[in-house]
Order: structure tokens, then C-alpha cells, then sequence
């Protein structure tokens, strides 16, 4: 949903994101000092398979609990962390709210999902593309106000970035994607190709 906010004779069309990201005021520095400290605790992996979040500055946080293989730290678990810096979250789910208002992608990878509310940065696309890529696009977006989609295998990386982009750039929202079969693609092919004769 998009919000025109008048000022003057020029209308500006926010997000409601947008509008939560002013009104909670959480700005660089405060994702910063969410992101060092809790690096220093969780560390980072090259593992998605342990990985809980993408930071800012797109490291992947290691919540393999030590070293199970799996993510085995619960996200809300950030909740301490988040207290000692003084956001005061209320309840260990507005910690992981809170998180993510700041920046932080939360990452489950025992369902390929990525759960996000506002637009990556570019160091957090880096990983985005590597991680769908390794997935081979089979991956979830759940993306502010209730937004979710499901791709499946096959899906280009290219379209579920275009598709984030082009949701928090344009509130478009995102589709399913449809492949034709490789006879549709050929017979489109030959047609086209047809057609310039």
C-alpha cells in the first residue's frame, strides 16, 4: 500500500515501510552497532545452512549453535542483544521486527525463506544472488505488510531480484514465475523469427 504525502505542490508517494522506517528513526549507525556486536557473538559462515541473518554490510551470522550443521539459535534469540543497545522491543518477536526494520534480512534456511521489510543493500543482494542461485531460485520472499511469494526451481536469480526491487521501488508485487516448456520456446522462437521474413 502506498501513502501520498503533500508537501507543497509536490506529492510524494511513500511505502508504508517508508513511513515506519521515519517514524522509528533507526538510522546507519544503529544497524552498525547491531551488526558488530552481534558478529562478535554469533560470528559469520560461508554456510547458508547455518546462517539466521544477512547484516547490513551482507555478512551471514552463524546460528549453528555450535557447529550442529544446522541453524540451531532461533532468531528472537538476537532479543538480549538487542536490550543491552538500549531498543527497548517489548518481547523477543519485536526484537526480530526491530532487527529488520534497521536492515537485517532474517533468514530461515530449513525453508529457503528470506524475510525482509525494507529494500537490500547492495552488499546484501551480493549474497541474495549467491544464495538463490545455490537454491536454484527454489526460495520464499516474505516481504512487508504481508507480501510472501514462493518460487520454484528454475526461477532466473535475476527475476527474484528484479522482483524485490521493483516492490520496494514500485510496490509492485511480486508473481509467481511461469517458464514455458522447451517446445514453447522453441516454437516462440521460430515464429518470431518467421515473422521477420
Amino acid at each position: 500500500m502506498h501513502h501520498i504525502l503533500l508537501v507543497g505542490k509536490m506529492k510524494i508517494i511513500l511505502t508504508e515501510t517508508q513511513i515506519r522506517r521515519i517514524l522509528e528513526q533507526f538510522d546507519y549507525s544503529d544497524a552498525m552497532k547491531l551488526e558488530k556486536v552481534l558478529v562478535d557473538h554469533y560470528g559469520t559462515t560461508e554456510d547458508y545452512g547455518v546462517a539466521g541473518f544477512i547484516t547490513p554490510s551482507g555478512y551471514l551470522l552463524d546460528f549453528s549453535a555450535g557447529g550442529s550443521g544446522s541453524r540451531g539459535q532461533d532468531h528472537r534469540n538476537i532479543s538480549h542483544f538487542m536490550d543491552e543497545l538500549g531498543y527497548n522491543t517489548g518481547d523477543r518477536t519485536d526484537a526480530v521486527m526491530t532487527a529488520q526494520k534497521m536492515g537485517f534480512i532474517r533468514f530461515s534456511p530449513e525453508s529457503n525463506g528470506f524475510d525482509m521489510l525494507d529494500m537490500p543493500t547492495q552488499e546484501q543482494f551480493q549474497v541474495l544472488r549467491q544464495l538463490i542461485r545455490q537454491m536454484n531460485g527454489s526460495v520464499i520472499l516474505d516481504l512487508d505488510s504481508g507480501v510472501f511469494i514462493q518460487y520454484n526451481a528454475g526461477t532466473p536469480v535475476d527475476r527474484v531480484i528484479l522482483d524485490i526491487k521493483n516492490y520496494y521501488n514500485h510496490g509492485m508485487k511480486p508473481q509467481p514465475y511461469q517458464y514455458a516448456d522447451e517446445d514453447e520456446l522453441y516454437e516462440s522462437l521460430i515464429q518470431r523469427i518467421i515473422n521477420k521474413l
